[in-house]
């Protein structure tokens, strides 16, 4: 049972003994944090002037103790003690509790807790003191001890328990909080870390800004702060407090514009002719921006990093530096004597603190992730560098699947409430060879009246993630299908992702489909038409099968093996490839029109890199190891198939906003600022070509310009577009409804006024959440006019809160925008009790 005081110094100390040991209970007492409040706003801690002053407490203190209890609620008990009394003998009345001082209260209320405790029936209870409180023993049952006593006894009790890193972070922690409560110097009050009490203040009355630090990986010393529509400039080199890591939420104090600073960007090395003649680094002379000082850490990112050890330790043979693989982190100092273990390996460390005056943060070591160079190290370093820790599918998420499993069929009730397609429409996909998880099949056809039908049908993955259910939970939290090169993790079981789901070839399976009814000329979309059916894959190709078909090729190769059951590539049916060929010219001329009018009036930006492919496809020996790299060829069907695939995700974005315009899940990209084409500029200048990145048509057309200048030079035409989506922001998800003022909802890249992600269900949760959205929308359309208006209502209310995953699309970088998380929305809060 700690008292007030410990809780204030070692509570990141006790937080990382409760993770390590489970067997201990914690008990936080009403009492414990009555005191840290009195000790806030009272003075009582006395300085070496003899002068008394008020206790600083950490940023976020009382919210990081309420996490606590709600992560570890088998091992941190909070218990009322000021409000129970006992029957019968009860010191409370004794000893008249309301009328001490807080602080003799605080006192007497932690010997009264653990006799309370004690009759309850717990053993072996200890007192948790710090050692200038004054507590005497006044129970001999009662074992009173100060934090160096109970890690000697936790060490003897639990002798693996890395007793060398707990005594560098207890160290840290005392740092830290005589740090805290240091008097300011009157020099360095301008420029020093701010309480609590002076953050909120602060926020309230406009002076700060708070947003989240993105260091730019161009230059680590470098960062940005956006706080609604602003963005500040952070120079981390010349920052008097820089003890903040990348993705910290921060509080930042704006400068004025005399003091606005000029971001050098990317170091380059060019050659300058000196009088030494020798090459010398130049730093790009940029216009001044607004900029802002950091004045405190709100809330911590992620704390545990990637990392090796480059250097063997001097002098103090205790203290190592390992460098993060991720270049925005700097070099972390870890305190062990076991270091020549760590030579050559991979390691997982973890940020306890930066003090004031060094130059690095603190750390442990987590563990030894496993020798460099090692494949399967090398891809777990990836992982865990990504946050991607996929533990298996829990047993409630599993009991959620069919119970009959892969035998399982589609019922004849649920085929009465779909549009049956199989037997109507000649439905084939698409996709990579060996692809197990098909999401996708489309259909084309010629009507009786001239007029040209077009589907898209894709994987309906809700009729079996119920919303809510433990498994769609589950999915939620993965969010998205991780492929590596030779393996990847799906967000669905394979059960489902590689088989039910899936629209394999020659199978019946249950789909969502949009159906759109095209003029003779292609020119107008007739009607569209959206809903649930039950289709039938007559051929599951490859896109070199679809290919060599539409140029009147033989569609397979009979010197290669069959491809795996259950995926895509199976030998093509000859009875089919007439009538398929029809088909894929039918989408195929529809293609080039609907990329046609993207380009010309939506101002689309082509990205794509010609024949050197876009992606990349990988070789691999008998053993699954990769041997050899090359890009992927770009053939017009690539084109043809994601064409459809935008056609759809418009469709549906259109479908949705219109019946949920406060709470769809749509798919935004920003424009891009002229600044940020520096580069594509300076680059294509100096190929004698003019520039104009005003608008995304004024783009494309600089980048035509210097395609057709290029002269077929794959390579060259390809450092175009390289540079030119690096300049471009990331996509991102919002919920229409908490969209920031001012930001439109179109795709800059795409030339689409709405888009969204509906067409991948099987491996991104975000086609999930759109696939609810849209079902729901249809079932408002069936509803009877006087019941339509209140059902609206519910079902937004029902559907307005966007599932907020931290890993959508994470090895994008990608996120829902708009949303505020728990750790942001409880930051401002200031309670003073539990």
């Amino acid at each position: 049972i700690p008292s007030g005081v410990v809780w204030r110094q070692y509570l990141k100390l006790m937080w990382r003994i409760i993770d390590q040991e489970s067997s201990l209970q914690w008990i936080l007492l009403e009492s414990a944090a009555e005191l840290l409040d009195w000790r806030n706003s009272t003075p009582c801690i006395m300085t070496e002037a003899g002068e008394y002053i008020k206790e600083a407490s950490a940023l976020q203190e009382r919210n990081k103790m309420k996490q606590l209890v709600e992560e570890h609620p088998k091992n941190v008990s909070p218990l009322c003690d000021l409000s129970i009394r006992e029957e019968g003998f009860d010191e409370w009345q004794v000893l008249n509790y309301p009328d001490m001082t807080v602080e003799n209260r605080s006192k007497h209320a932690l010997f009264r807790a653990g006799r309370l405790v004690g009759r309850g029936g717990a053993s072996n209870i200890v007192l948790l003191v710090d050692n200038n409180e004054n507590h005497e023993n006044e129970n001999d049952d009662l074992r009173v001890v100060c934090m160096d006593e109970f890690l000697s006894l936790f060490g003897e009790r639990y002798p693996c328990a890395g007793m060398e890193e707990l005594l560098a972070l207890k160290s840290a922690c005392e740092a830290t909080y005589r740090r805290r409560n240091a008097p300011k110097v009157a020099d360095d009050v301008e420029n020093a870390e701010m309480t609590e009490e002076q953050v909120q203040q602060g926020l309230r009355s406009g002076t700060l800004a708070r947003g989240r630090l993105e260091v730019t990986k161009a230059n680590p010393k470098e960062a940005y702060v956006t706080s609604g529509k602003e963005r500040y400039f952070v120079n981390l080199e010349s920052d008097n407090f820089a003890r903040a890591l990348h993705h910290d939420m921060v509080v930042v104090k704006p400068l004025s514009e005399s003091q606005w600073g000029r971001p050098v960007g990317r170091r380059r090395l060019v050659y300058n002719r000196t009088e030494e003649d020798e090459e010398t680094e130049v730093e790009s002379e940029g216009p001044v921006v607004p900029s802002a000082m950091l004045v405190s850490v709100m809330d911590n990112s992620r704390r545990q990093f990637v990392a090796t050890m480059v250097d063997k330790p001097t002098g103090d043979e205790r203290a190592i530096l390992v460098v993060p693989f991720d270049i925005r982190i700097p070099k972390i100092r870890l305190q062990s004597r076991q270091w020549p273990a760590y030579v050559n390996q991979r390691l997982l460390v973890e940020i306890d603190g930066w003090e004031v005056g060094s130059s690095y943060p603190a750390g442990h070591l987590v563990k030894i992730i496993g020798p460099i160079g090692d494949l399967e190290t090398e891809i777990d370093c990836l992982l865990y560098e990504h946050e991607i820790q996929l533990k298996p599918f829990s047993a409630k998420a599993l009991a959620c699947l069919p119970p009959k499993g892969s035998e399982w069929t589609i019922s004849n009730s649920e085929i009465k409430q779909r549009r049956d397609l199989r037997s109507s429409h000649r439905i084939f996909s698409v996709d990579p060879p060996g692809c197990q998880d098909i999401d996708d099949t489309l259909h084309a056809r010629a009507l009786p009246n001239g007029d040209v039908e077009v589907g898209v049908h894709i994987a309906d993955v809700t009729h079996f993630v119920k919303h809510e259910s433990a498994l769609d939970k589950e999915a939620q939290a993965r969010g998205t299908t991780f492929y590596l090169v030779d393996r990847r993790f799906d967000m669905l079981p394979s059960l489902l992702s590689s088989d039910l789901c899936s629209l394999h070839g020659k199978t019946d399976r249950l789909a969502v489909s949009v159906i759109w009814v095209f003029s003779a000329n292609l020119e107008t979309i007739k009607s569209c038409w959206y809903g649930q059916t039950v289709i039938h894959n007559c051929q599951a190709m490859t896109y070199e099968q679809a290919h060599n078909i539409l140029n009147d090729k033989a569609p397979d190769n009979p010197s290669l093996p069959p491809p795996p059951p259950l995926t895509a590539g199976s030998p093509v049916d000859p009875s089919l490839i007439g009538p398929l060929k029809e088909d894929l010219r039918i989408l195929q001329r529809l293609t080039r029109k609907l990329r046609k009018d993207r380009e010309t009036i939506g101002g689309a930006v082509d990205l794509s890199s010609g024949d050197l492919g876009t992606e990349l496809k990988f070789s691999l020996d008998e053993n699954g190891n990769p041997t050899k790299v090359m890009p992927k060829k770009e053939l017009e069907i690539h084109n043809t198939i994601a064409e459809m695939m935008i056609l759809a995700n418009q469709s549906v974005a259109e479908k949705i906003y219109d019946t949920f315009p406060e709470s769809s899940l749509l798919r935004i990209h920003r424009k891009v600022n002229d600044d940020q084409f520096d580069e594509l500029e300076s680059a294509l200048k100096a190929g004698g070509i003019a520039f104009d990145g005003s608008s995304n048509m004024a783009l494309a057309e600089s980048l035509e310009k210097a395609k057709r200048t290029a002269k077929g030079n794959n390579v060259v035409n390809a450092l175009w577009q390289s540079l030119a989506t690096r300049a471009m922001s990331e996509a991102l998800y919002i919920s229409t409804g908490l969209k920031e003022e001012g930001v439109g909802l179109s795709h800059y890249g795409l030339g689409i006024d709405k888009y969204t992600h509906f067409t991948s269900p099987i491996r991104r949760y975000a086609d999930v959440v759109v696939h609810k959205q849209l079902l729901a929308a249809l079932a408002i359309d069936k509803l009877d006019a006087a019941v339509k208006q209140q059902t609206t209502s519910d079902l937004r209310l029902h559907l307005e809160q966007v599932p907020d995953s931290s890993v959508i699309s994470i090895l994008k970088g990608d996120g829902i925008s708009g949303i505020k998380r728990p750790s942001e929305k409880t930051s401002l809060e200031v309670d003073g009790g539990f």
